[in-house]
């Protein structure tokens, strides 16, 4: 966080995933020729595909517009899911809309022109911005009152690990899915990018759970 986007220029090669994506969040350096590469999206789809979520078909709003919300945005797309995209920046929402159109469905949501039962229409929410996060644990990105049984809600934060939107989430029959889960399955794909050897998963993820409370 923010230059996931900036850095793409920077870059000597960028791998096409993150290419389509316009967004990095990997670098590796080899002799002096850096390559960029992304795994924030097939992180977040193997979170969710663990919690034995379907994506394909689903209609998932993700909160956010920025290098997160990209990759997780086209990877979701190019699984089937209709994506909508809400941010406070009206440019670069509708950027990431037309530019994910070109792969799957998506379009802009608006938090002023929708309503709470506009979002119970939709299968997924995922949190893509820094809203709870240490140290502003009190803040959540939309009301309580917008979530609703069955929906998965996924918070891409892990510090804390049970966010606010988590805990009322879990608190309104939610399906929840923490930023842990994320950070473990992109630092597996990112072990492999830096090593060219197979990650040690059950070692990471034992490392995670000495260090936090894993859920």
């Amino acid at each position: 966080i923010p230059f996931k986007t900036d850095v793409i220029p920077l870059i000597d090669h960028v791998d096409p995933l993150a290419q389509l994506i316009g967004s990095v969040n990997t670098l590796r350096n080899d002799g002096g020729i850096i390559h960029g590469y992304n795994t924030d999206g097939p992180g977040a789809l193997k979170s969710l595909h663990e919690k034995g979520i379907t994506v394909g078909g689903s209609r998932c709003l993700i909160l956010g517009s920025g290098g997160a919300a990209r990759a997780i945005g086209f990877t979701l797309a190019s699984e089937g899911a209709s994506v909508y995209i809400s941010g406070i920046d009206t440019p670069v929402v509708d950027s990431l809309v037309h530019d994910i159109s070109a792969i799957g469905r998506a379009e802009s949501f608006s938090m002023d022109r929708h309503t709470p039962s506009d979002i119970r229409d939709m299968d997924i929410l995922i949190n893509c911005t820094p809203v709870g996060m240490e140290p502003a644990v009190s803040s959540t990105p939309i009301p309580a009152e917008c979530l609703h049984d069955g929906l998965v809600v996924f918070d891409i934060v892990y510090a804390p690990l049970e966010t606010r939107l988590l805990r009322e989430a879990a608190g309104r029959g939610c399906v929840t899915v923490n930023g842990l889960s994320m950070l473990l399955h992109q630092g597996v794909k990112q072990f492999e990018i830096w090593t060219g050897l197979e990650a040690p998963h059950d070692v990471m993820k034992r490392v995670l759970e000495r260090e936090v409370h894993w859920e």
